[in-house]
């Protein structure tokens, strides 16, 4: 049901999708995708880039690749800092 286009319907982004789909709302929303009597089919289905899925997911590995490039400079730095402090004590 969350890759099914409704349109002008909207349905909460939210998660858990448990808590979206509630009472009524899967038999509502699945009625107004019925084809036949014994088929459903009838709503285009949603590019996956427009589902609330890909906002978590790339919502979530945006935020963790900033942290591991944070991680990643501060490390490169530390290890710059910790050679040239190494040099100096050598000398």
């Amino acid at each position: 049901m969350d890759h099914v286009d409704f349109s002008h319907r909207h349905v909460s982004e939210s998660f858990p999708r448990i808590a979206v789909w509630k009472q009524n709302m899967i038999k509502d929303f699945s009625d107004l995708d019925v084809k036949t009597p014994s088929g459903y089919g009838m709503r285009p289905l949603l590019d996956f880039e427009k589902t609330c899925y890909h906002k978590v997911i790339f919502g979530h590995i945006s935020i963790f690749c900033y942290v591991c490039l944070y991680i990643f400079i501060d490390l490169f730095v530390f290890c710059l800092v910790g050679f040239a402090f190494s040099s100096r004590i050598r000398s």
